[in-house]
């Protein structure tokens, strides 16, 4: 692993050694320490932040790499390992006690995408960490907390245990935060404070550990009408960030932007989406530019895929759970849930949907 960050800033590695020493090697309150690190670093970086403290402050205990193989990155494409295309985990979500089988694709060579998107943090059933979240014994919150934990035990879980923290490029597709909620004054929100929200979606991010992030923007309404807050945690992960973002991975071209429309209709879901692809098409041939052979986009919260001799396109599953705006005037359903997407060298590309229901959504008939 390179040591430039070793020259670049003087002395941190050793103070962040010591203090993860310090507090026990508690990775949780390592992460909340950035603030402080940057009162000595100024131009640090979080996603270099967050790297040295998985590779560097995190025990073998923990589930990290020992600290005499620091200097050590495991090579991913070896480790790396395939779960059946479009698991889903049942409804039951008891996530913890499947044995999910894996199969080693050693002798076959991908680059690996992680895509997450409407993570809506700041609300409290977006993707909310332990730090953030409500007290389980509180009697108006109290469902809200379980909620809350379950659904982040189900993120860390397919990251610790199915995924694997590392990923190529990391491509977080639109509405970071839930911004100010003016509509409901803010009622369903943990904090009105848009900075404290982006405080809560880098720790959320910081479970990864990404070679490059990209970002696009969001909804104005949620990350920014003026000054838009996702740019904000872009600097500080070290993200690139457009409105629409088209680039090449694996010589696979994608293109990226966060908005498409919805349907009521259920038999309509696919149709936004079969537009999207068919405009850049059109878009590609008008401009005289590469079409792309994989359209992302998300919004909706709902897992849309549609393919054809030509193309992919995808709408991806959402990690914010509900909201009393959708539930009392949203038709369908909501995805909970990211995409994992393996880009073969041969050109094969293989989308892991990892969704679910969580179990404390449910909601019992009421008897009369």
């Amino acid at each position: 692993m390179s040591n430039y960050s070793g020259t670049k800033y003087p002395g941190l590695i050793q103070k962040m050694k010591e203090k993860a020493e310090e507090i026990n090697y508690n990775t949780k309150e390592m992460y909340l320490l950035y603030d402080e690190f940057r009162d000595d670093y100024p131009e640090l970086l979080y996603s270099t932040y967050s790297r040295h403290v998985r590779d560097y402050c995190v025990p073998s205990a923990r589930g990290g790499y020992k600290k005499e193989d620091a200097q050590e990155r495991p090579n991913h494409k070896v480790s790396v390992k395939e779960v059946t295309k479009n698991y889903t985990l049942q409804k039951n979500n008891e996530f913890k006690n499947k044995k999910i089988e894996f199969k080693d694709f050693n002798n076959k060579d991908f680059k690996r995408m992680v895509i997450l998107s409407d993570l809506h943090c700041g609300h409290e059933l977006g993707l909310t960490p332990p730090t953030w979240r409500y007290q389980e014994n509180n009697p108006e919150k109290g469902q809200i907390a379980r909620i809350q934990r379950e659904a982040w035990e189900f993120y860390e879980y397919i990251i610790d245990n199915v995924v694997g923290k590392y990923a190529d490029v990391l491509v977080i597709n639109g509405d970071l935060i839930d911004g100010k909620a003016n509509k409901n004054e803010g009622i369903e929100l943990i904090t009105t404070d848009s900075n404290l929200q982006v405080k809560i979606a880098i720790e959320c991010i910081g479970l990864w550990n990404a070679k490059k992030i990209m970002m696009t923007r969001g909804t104005p309404y949620h990350v920014g009408k003026g000054e838009c807050h996702e740019d904000i945690a872009a600097d500080i992960l070290g993200a690139t960030i457009e409105d629409n973002l088209t680039f090449r991975f694996n010589g696979k071209v994608f293109n990226f932007r966060h908005k498409v429309g919805g349907s009521s209709v259920p038999y309509g879901k696919g149709t936004p989406l079969v537009k999207e692809a068919i405009w850049n098409t059109l878009l590609a041939e008008y401009n005289n530019t590469q079409r792309a052979d994989i359209i992302v986009r998300s919004h909706v919260h709902t897992y849309v895929e549609y393919r054809d001799s030509h193309r992919i396109a995808i709408v991806t599953p959402a990690l914010q759970v509900n909201s009393k705006y959708g539930t009392q005037q949203c038709s369908g359903y909501t995805d909970f849930g990211f995409l994992v997407v393996d880009v073969y060298d041969n050109g094969n590309v293989i989308i892991h949907n990892f969704s679910t229901v969580l179990k404390e959504t449910y909601s019992e008939i009421m008897d009369i």
